[in-house]
């Protein structure tokens, strides 16, 4: 049983370094009492990395990042939000595609393997962006 606010803020403690240099604010929503999910722990993290990660490449100095969860009676959802610079409906339609990148130094399998892993324990993944006002990712695991 994995406690998805213990994963998240060891993904953040993670990037931190990262966003420390970089300066931008990484701000963590993820309430303590969150139903528990028979995951695989460390696949969630790579996950939530990953994410965490593009949003803080997607975003000027200052910018801003959010990580936030909560859950209904069906799912658990954990969001990461920026507002970066958004993305195209163009790249949007290729986003989990293996070695589709609109980095200068990416390999394209950082979104491939975020779906990957989380579809390997049951969820889905999805995201939703507006060109020049920032991006959502969306993770869902069905509580069971």
């Amino acid at each position: 049983l994995t406690n998805v606010a213990s994963v998240a803020q060891e993904a953040l403690s993670i990037a931190k370094y990262y966003q420390s240099n970089r300066g931008k604010a990484v701000t963590l929503q993820v309430p303590d009492d969150l139903p528990k999910l028979l995951i695989a722990r460390d696949q969630l993290m790579q996950a939530l990395l990953n994410l965490i990660l593009n949003a803080i490449d997607a975003t000027e100095k200052g910018g801003k990042v959010i990580v936030a969860a909560g859950a209904t009676t069906d799912e658990l959802y954990i969001t990461v939000t920026d507002d970066g610079h958004g993305i195209t409906p163009e790249a949007q339609a290729k986003l989990f595609q293996p070695y589709y990148t609109t980095k200068l130094q990416g390999t394209g399998l950082g979104l491939f393997m975020t779906r990957r892993l989380v579809e390997q324990q049951g969820g889905t993944v999805t995201a939703t962006s507006q060109p020049g006002e920032g991006t959502t990712f969306r993770i869902h695991f069905p509580i069971k």
